[in-house]
């Protein structure tokens, strides 16, 4: 049933839309037992909230209508009698008589079967009816539905918050598919095959050792990839393809040996033949082309047995000369030219790389490689110390090698014959320190060391003089191993 808005003589209706107007008579359980003094003038309906419209007769209307109709004119819709208060007053008693009358709930059309007074439907309405409108309560979730089909959406609700089962974070129901294809815990198969379960963030250790994970076959060339459990029967497979990819690998290497060859060779040349071939270690000239044209070597009468280092070992003190003396610097300031002082701790740039302690690695004729001229002195002179020998073989600066080899001394040890021995390595090695030694000409090296041996006469001075005198003569460096009557110091 519904209501119509009451149509009197002289009474002007208000149409007012909204959950505020007067209740329909089809609310009421008992509707003939209603009041016609219940009505609302404007509406129609029994009134919601009782005012006094304030004209002489006390006419009332709904709170709702009165307002709405005191926005359009200030007087009585009845009476038409002017209305002066500011504000229409509630009747309490009617007020009353209307919240004690019997209602249906106002969702009773969606199957609420309550039935009770009018001033405890609102709360029944708004909490306990199991026909209201509710929203999910799941945050991102718009979802609408009765109150008693809430529980049913909440448990699949594609935004509720679940925790994995794996990695027990929480992410969305909806979500939880798309998780589970980058968690990092979840267990997976081996992609391999060997039947192993590991979590995902795992398999990397797994493919480690997995028996069927497949590795590159380490023969160069080679573009198989075996599983690792096969590995060791494929290498055993002597296959012609195995054969043809180690002749690749033979051809390739020779081939970069070549030019290896004639990259030195050129480098020879550009040195422009001041060293000679002889200035050389043997184990470059072993590596070096022979020139066409050039006779074979002449064979050298057998030399004494090598020392422990693959040197030949100190000569004795001969009466009488059998090589060319080196050209002795004198041992004065020339002309007024300042003297090139070398110390541990003094001397000028660029020539801190003629300093025995400089990082210039020095390959002796075993090929092991000493990061100094002193590591290489301090070798000789602990060589059949095993354990002070790694130590000097291990210690990162010329001063900790030299403390590491401090007590020992080798019985062939000869001070200067392990000097000059190791001054010819390091000038052969490296031609470009013989163009910056003979840069110091015609100053005085002098070698300052304190109370040491090498300080001492400025013997580590004298020789660096004697080295580039024959280096500024174009003689052979080798002459600087020339037997003298120091080597019995």
């Amino acid at each position: 049933m519904q209501n119509k808005p009451l149509k009197r003589q002289g009474v002007e209706a208000v149409e007012f839309l909204g959950d505020n107007r007067g209740f329909s008579e089809a609310r009421f359980v008992h509707p003939e037992g209603l009041f016609p003094e219940f009505n609302c003038l404007s509406c129609g309906c029994v009134m919601r909230r009782p005012v006094s419209v304030g004209c002489p007769t006390n006419h009332k209307m709904c709170q709702a209508c009165c307002t709405e109709w005191f926005k359009q004119k200030r007087e009585c819709p009845a009476c038409r009698s002017p209305v002066t208060a500011n504000a229409p007053t509630l009747d309490i008693s009617l007020h009353g008589m209307i919240g004690r009358q019997i209602v249906f709930c106002a969702n009773n059309q969606a199957g609420c079967e309550w039935q009770g007074k009018l001033e405890d439907a609102e709360e029944h309405e708004a909490r306990a009816c199991p026909c209201r409108t509710v929203s999910c309560s799941h945050p991102g979730c718009n979802f609408r539905c009765l109150a008693r089909d809430l529980a049913q959406h909440a448990n699949g609700c594609p935004r509720k918050r679940v925790p994995c089962q794996h990695c027990r974070s929480e992410f969305p129901q909806g979500e939880l598919d798309t998780h589970f294809g980058t968690c990092p815990r979840i267990p997976i198969a081996c992609p391999h095959g060997c039947g192993a379960s590991v979590p995902r963030s795992e398999m990397p250790q797994h493919e480690a050792g997995c028996p069927n994970f497949p590795v590159a076959c380490p023969v160069p060339t080679c573009t198989h990839r075996i599983p690792r459990h096969a590995l060791d029967q494929h290498l055993a497979d002597p296959s012609a393809a195995h054969m043809r990819a180690m002749a690749e690998s033979l051809r390739a290497t020779q081939a970069e040996l070549q030019e290896t060859k004639a990259q030195l060779a050129e480098l020879m040349a550009a040195v422009g033949g001041r060293l000679g071939l002889d200035g050389l270690p043997p184990r470059l000239q072993q590596r070096l082309p022979s020139p066409p044209s050039q006779s074979p070597p002449r064979q050298r009468s057998r030399s004494p047995p090598a020392s422990p280092w693959g040197l030949p070992p100190p000569p004795p003190v001969y009466t009488r000369l059998r090589v060319e003396a080196p050209v002795f610097h004198p041992s004065s300031p020339i002309g007024g030219v300042p003297d090139l002082r070398m110390g541990p701790s003094n001397v000028e740039h660029p020539y801190q790389m003629l300093l025995n302690s400089a990082l210039c690695t020095i390959r002796d004729q075993v090929g092991y490689a000493h990061p100094s001229l002193d590591h290489f002195y301090f070798a000789q002179m602990a060589a059949e110390d095993p354990v002070r020998l790694a130590q000097v073989h291990a210690a990162p600066s010329a001063l900790e090698a030299r403390e590491a080899a401090c007590g020992a001394r080798s019985k062939q040890f000869n001070r200067q014959w392990a000097m000059r021995q190791g001054l010819v390595l390091k000038f052969l090695q490296h031609p470009e320190l013989c163009v910056l030694l003979a840069g110091t000409h015609p100053r005085r090296i002098v070698f300052e060391a304190g109370q040491s041996y090498w300080g001492h006469s400025n013997r580590l001075g004298r020789l660096l003089m004697q080295l580039r005198d024959l280096i500024r003569s174009r003689r052979n460096i080798r002459l600087l191993l020339a037997p003298s009557s120091e080597d019995c110091e």
